[in-house]
C-alpha cells in the first residue's frame, strides 16, 4: 500500500474558507520534519529529544508564468485581512497530487514582472492538515 503526505495528516478546518486553486507550474519539494533535537556526545553517542510525534510538513511551490488575473488572485489571498492576511490565517490549497490541504503562507510574496507575463518566486506553505476529500 502506497502512503503519501495526505495519509499522515489530521483533518482540520481552515481559518478562512478560501481555496487557492491556481496550479503552480512546479511543486519544488515537500519537506517534512519532526520537532526533535539531536544531541551528540564527545564519545560520538547520540541522544534524540522528541517534543512531539506529529509531522511538520512544508510545501514549496513556484509560479513561473502567470497572467495579471492569477497574480491578482494570489496577491488578494495573501494581502486581504479577511483572507490569509499574510502569514496569519490558514486557507485551503488544491495540490496537484489531487488532495486539498489546509496551509498558511510561511513567506512573503516576491513577484517578477515582464512586459508579457508575471512570475512569483518560491512560496513556502506550512501544511496545517488536510480536509476530508
Amino acid at each position: 500500500m502506497n502512503k503519501e503526505l495526505y495519509d499522515y495528516l489530521s483533518i482540520v478546518t481552515s481559518d478562512v474558507d478560501i481555496t487557492l486553486t491556481i496550479n503552480p507550474q512546479s511543486v519544488l519539494k515537500t519537506n517534512i520534519s519532526k520537532n526533535q533535537i539531536i544531541r551528540k556526545g564527545d564519545d560520538n553517542s547520540r541522544e534524540v529529544l522528541n517534543f512531539n510525534d506529529d509531522p511538520i510538513p512544508y510545501i514549496f511551490i513556484r509560479y513561473d508564468l502567470l497572467d495579471a488575473s492569477d497574480v491578482g488572485t494570489i496577491f488578494d489571498i495573501w494581502m486581504d485581512t479577511s483572507k490569509a492576511n499574510g502569514m496569519l490565517n490558514s486557507f485551503k490549497f488544491d495540490h496537484p497530487d489531487g488532495h486539498t490541504y489546509v496551509v498558511s503562507f510561511e513567506t512573503d510574496i516576491s513577484m517578477l514582472m515582464s512586459p508579457t507575463y508575471y512570475s512569483l518566486d518560491i512560496i513556502k506553505l506550512y501544511v496545517v492538515g488536510r480536509i476530508a476529500d
